[in-house]
């Protein structure tokens, strides 16, 4: 196993070499080799006295040693890069952080360090006091395996020397005290201070003495240098002035660690180097933007991509990384984005866990891996990949050949992982593995083991000598779900600052200066651009605002649009553009109802793409979803240069929102892709609105009789809306924020939830199939899909009483639907429809001093669950008021509050009370009387007689023994006035006797005697066991009496005769058996 770095003995090993004499001595000084030695070396107590000796008669050496020891580090750094770089790096802080430690002891000590020895008296105090013995082994084993922190990316110089170091330090000055105060010297020292400040003087020195080391340690090797520079405020400032450019200070620090790269000896490494560099000389966008913006001069990557602000954080348990929120309240926006994935690439830490890369979408992830790629490529310490995850064939593959497949198809087969990684001996090899989300989608699963494969994929990497950083991008969405390693460093990319957009759309400006004498509007003022708010500070939005704005300009956006309004515009826009191009045959239908229908066209091609999971559509296959889907459609007839082009490419190949390629994942012909994945998220859910509201529209008109989801069906019945972090819902929220359509789409989705469980086919479109989902399967898609858009659609919680088809009147229907869900949906997907613990809809929240009131009968699907949740609310404590306007709703949390709350005694007495005199319009419920009776039984000072009364004939009306019986039985027990009714007696010589509710009834007649009528009947009915032990608690009853309430008695009596009435009866049953 190889020798950890971040221990003192492992940093010996690794900075001198298993051989070296002298820096084997350090270990034996120190006594670590009594630990490794193990158990007999500790308990034959030689090894401790060695230990002692060589240690506080040699302390100069010690100190010498160490020192010896971070000098053959820095000899080390400063040559040519090793293979073995990280493990030095981290060995040589070790070393650094115990020298200073050790010199700090002789500091703060003085002349009782120097006096410190092994007398006789000293070794015979080590062999026999267990004291001393113990001390010096903790102090030992504390040398031997305490691991020592290294800064990085996640913890900086300050951090790590505040927290880390200064805890270390602590820890061992603690330990060393306690073992210097075992030895003679100390007790006769005649100025000694006491331990506590002793301990923080100590620890104060080595700070500083680590602090002081440490900065001259960084003037020679430029890593150390790189870490300290985070969390300086000089050194962010600077940065912030540094922001526009793209990664530019991020290269130049990595080529300080090793110098640019110079030609590669390795013909592999020149490739995909050069592979990498390349795209800073590629324009930011180039899909279709030459053919409809000629004129447009597009910034090369180079100069036109712009650092990022982001937040970042170290996965923890309390982490929660998908929420946007969170981020917000937790973790301060920074810009020095240079130098924090400088200090990453640089410290060993990143060959142990991926650095995961979050953002929204068109945030610039991909763009961000291109970039980062090419800066690493220019310096000859690292050796750099990027694999697109939407490029891998095989999903299902280890990662080492995902690598390898897209490495091989992206170069022409000039570049394999294997040979990258054997070529690259002397660099930091890093891959930037982009688009998880999109794996996510594309696999069907939420791959939420897939960076743990990732850190195992590393781990192997290190074991055979190939230690690889791994970068890993996906939308901030689905960061829940992909369960984020603990320990990972989580960066989260945020949207540009002001400032930010106004120098980009200065680059683009001075790109093309030619603009401002052309017909062209030229590139939006800044002013304009900003008024669109948030929208204009995310790049892929930014960019579609300027290239909206630069034919004839920008209009300052109206007060409330949104994303999906841009994005509407602009796919109308262009439209529009291309309709108004001349053709060989007449154009069919009003130019909206053309713009509708090309809109249509590419929603199926966004449907086709998301229904099999992919990023891209094959020309073959989206011909026949256009066919299958609208099986008469009116082509517009377009003829150029002599040849008719195919339905697929009239609709995909004039946008310059298409990329496409002319073979794709080993498939022959043309194959289509969005410029970005929210363009097909905008149209599927643009397309989900037109459908529902043309099934509203339709519903009730004469023909409506054949009247039918068959189209929704086929197009929402193959993937969950929400899958992979997907952006469709936010989308429909939007394009539903108008309260009338979203209460008619809300109406058409109830419908067609109620009637959904009445399809048994696949419709009219049931060629349509772009998935292999079974009937269930595809059922359960569907119902999820309408109950998702609904959520979303409707800005109130949906209640599920307005989902019961009419025909249900229970709870049967739904419990049977989520059982459907349970078992063929996602775990995301049954999360995002879970109940909320705490609705605010159904909450009326009061004053600083009222509780908030829960309206249960909202929450459930008939009154009796009403009645149940309020009950419940009442037992778990004062978080709610159990108030409701429903008489019993309302009696039934009043009493459940009175059993955790003494103070509610009297409110549930009122409440039950006016409960069970209401007569029978506005009384309880048999499915309440069990409760009720209950209160009024553990409760008995606060009824009355009249009460029990009104109480007795409502319980009687059902099934005596097997509801309400034993509070029932109570009640008759403690109002002796009940026993002489005729309904009551009856139900008396129903309750067998070995039954609980008889040993309450057999306490009243104790406590009541000759006054309850039915004393005699009953106890007569006794067996002799059970009457024995009544008699029995004779004396005891008469000790209560003028004390304690006789109803208050009868509770009491009725308690302890269960008991012995259950014992009795299990000693019957062991005189059967024997």
């Amino acid at each position: 196993m190889a020798p950890s770095p971040y221990s003192l003995e492992g940093a010996r090993t690794i900075l001198s070499g298993p051989d070296d004499k002298w820096a084997r001595s350090l270990s034996t000084l120190l006594g670590i080799g009594v630990i490794a030695a193990g158990p007999i070396g500790l308990a034959t107590g030689s090894g401790v006295v060695l230990a002692a000796w060589g240690w506080v008669d040699q302390k100069n050496e010690v100190v010498s040693l160490l020192g010896r020891l971070v000098t053959a580090g820095l000899d080390r750094l400063g040559v040519r890069r090793l293979p073995e770089r990280a493990s030095v790096l981290a060995a040589t802080h070790t070393a650094l952080v115990y020298g200073a430690f050790f010199a700090a002891i002789r500091e703060t000590l003085g002349p009782v360090y120097d006096q410190i020895g092994l007398t006789d008296e000293d070794k015979e105090r080590l062999a026999d006091r267990a004291t001393a013995a113990l001390a010096q082994r903790q102090l030992t084993h504390a040398f031997a395996v305490t691991q020592v922190p290294l800064p990085w990316a996640g913890c900086g110089f300050r951090v790590n020397r505040d927290t880390f170091i200064t805890s270390l330090y602590q820890e061992i000055a603690s330990l060393c005290i306690k073992f210097f105060q075992t030895f003679v010297v100390w007790d006769r020292a005649e100025v000694v201070s006491p331990a506590v400040p002793l301990i923080e003087t100590m620890v104060e020195r080595a700070v500083r003495r680590y602090d002081s080391e440490y900065k001259l340690l960084a003037a020679d090797v430029r890593e150390f240098e790189i870490w300290a520079m985070l969390g300086e405020h000089d050194a962010t400032q600077a940065a912030v002035g540094d922001a526009a450019e793209s990664l530019v200070r991020l290269e130049h620090l990595l080529v300080s660690l090793a110098g640019a790269a110079q030609h590669q000896a390795h013909e592999v490494r020149r490739v995909s180097a050069d592979f990498n560099r390349a795209v800073l000389d590629e324009p930011l966008v180039t899909a279709g933007i030459s053919d409809e913006l000629p004129a447009l001069k597009v910034p090369a990557v180079g100069d036109g991509y712009l650092s990022p602000s982001f937040r970042w954080m170290v996965m923890s348990n309390d982490a929660r990384p998908a929420d946007e929120s969170w981020w917000t309240r937790t973790t301060p926006e920074q810009s020095n984005l240079d130098g924090f994935l400088a200090a990453y690439f640089s410290s060993p830490q990143s060959h142990e866990r991926p650095l995961v890369v979050l953002g929204h979408p068109g945030s610039g992830k991909s763009m961000f891996t291109k970039v980062c790629a090419a800066r690493l490529s220019s310096s000859n310490a690292f050796s750099a990949a990027r694999i697109p995850l939407r490029q891998v064939p095989d999903p299902n593959a280890p990662i080492y050949q995902q690598v390898t497949a897209v490495l091989s198809k992206a170069t022409n087969g000039r570049v394999s992982w294997p040979e990258l990684s054997d070529a690259s001996v002397d660099a930091t090899r890093v891959l930037f593995i982009d688009g998880l989300d999109e794996f996510m989608q594309a696999s069907g699963t939420s791959e939420s083991n897939y960076l743990q494969n990732v850190v195992e994929f590393q781990r192997i990497e290190a074991v055979t000598s190939h230690p690889v950083a791994v970068i890993v991008t996906s939308r901030t969405l689905v960061a829940d779900l992909a369960r984020i390693p603990d320990g990972c460093l989580v960066i989260k990319l945020e949207n540009f600052r002001p400032e930010q957009v106004t120098a980009w759309l200065n680059i683009w400006d001075c790109a093309n200066p030619h603009l401002r004498h052309s017909e062209l509007a030229g590139i939006p003022p800044a002013g304009s651009v900003l008024s669109y708010g948030d929208i204009a500070r995310q790049p892929l939005l930014l960019l579609l605002l300027v290239l909206y704005g630069v034919p004839n300009g920008l209009p300052s956006m109206e007060k409330g649009s949104t994303p999906a309004q841009i994005y509407g515009g602009i796919l109308q826009r262009f439209i529009r553009r291309e309709l108004s191009k001349p053709t060989d045959a007449d154009p069919v239908g009003s130019e909206e109802a053309q713009i509708h229908a090309e809109l249509w066209r590419l929603g199926i091609a966004a449907f086709g793409m998301f229904n099999r999971g992919k990023h891209y559509i094959e020309e073959q296959i989206l011909l026949e979803d256009l066919h299958t889907l609208d099986p008469t459609p009116r082509h517009r007839q377009i003829t150029r240069r002599g040849a008719a082009l195919s339905a697929a490419r009239r609709v995909l190949g004039k946008f310059f929102f298409i990329y496409t390629s002319e073979a794709d994942e080993g498939l022959e012909g043309r194959s289509y892709e969005f410029l970005h994945a929210t363009f097909s998220e905008y149209l599927i859910a643009y397309f989900t609105m037109t459908e529902l509201a043309e099934l509203w529209n339709s519903r009730d008109r004469p023909s409506s009789q054949n009247w039918d989801d068959d189209r929704l069906y086929a197009l929402l019945s193959h993937q969950a809306l929400n899958s992979g972090g997907s952006a469709i819902l936010s989308f429909i929220e939007q394009l539903h924020s108008d309260p009338e359509n979203a209460t008619l789409a809300g109406q058409i989705l109830r419908i067609l939830l109620s009637e959904a469980g009445d399809r048994w086919g696949s419709g009219r479109y049931g060629a349509y199939s772009p998935s292999s989902g079974t009937y269930m399967e595809r059922y359960a898609t569907y119902t999820a899909n309408l109950m998702l858009l609904l959520l979303h659609v409707q800005s109130n919680p949906v209640r599920l009483t307005t989902l019961l088809p009419r025909s249900v009147q229970n709870n049967d229907w739904w419990a049977r639907l989520v059982r459907v869900w349970q078992g063929y949906m996602s775990s995301e997907v049954l999360s995002a429809m879970s109940a909320e613990a705490e609705p605010d809809w159904a909450i009326t929240r009061g004053g600083s001093n009222e509780q908030p009131v829960v309206h249960t009968e909202w929450l459930a699907l008939s009154r009796i669950d009403a009645v149940i949740f309020n009950a419940g609310h009442g037992v778990i404590g004062n978080s709610y008021s159990i108030g409701s306007p429903d008489r019993e709703i309302h009696a039934l949390g009043q009493a459940a509050r009175a059993y955790v709350d003494p103070a509610a005694f009297w409110q549930g007495r009122q409440a039950v009370g006016e409960l069970i005199h209401a007569g029978e319009t506005g009384g309880p419920q048999n499915y309440s009387l069990s409760l009720l009776a209950a209160h009024v039984a553990y409760s008995p000072e606060l009824f009355s007689p009249e009460d029990a009364a009104a109480l007795a004939p409502l319980a009687l009306q059902e099934d005596f023994l097997s509801r309400q019986s034993w509070p029932l039985s109570l009640v008759i027990a403690q109002y002796p006035e009940l026993a002489g009714r005729s309904d009551v007696v009856a139900r008396i010589d129903q309750i067998p006797v070995a039954r609980p509710e008889f040993a309450a009834l057999l306490a009243g007649a104790l406590i009541w005697g000759d006054d309850w009528p039915a004393a005699a009947r009953v106890i007569a009915r006794a067996t002799d066991g059970l009457r024995g032990a009544a008699m029995a608690l004779r004396p005891w009853i008469d000790g209560m009496s003028g004390l304690v309430d006789e109803r208050r008695q009868v509770l009491v009596v009725a308690g302890h005769l269960v008991m012995k009435q259950g014992l009795l009866l299990e000693e019957e049953g062991d005189q059967i058996e024997a």
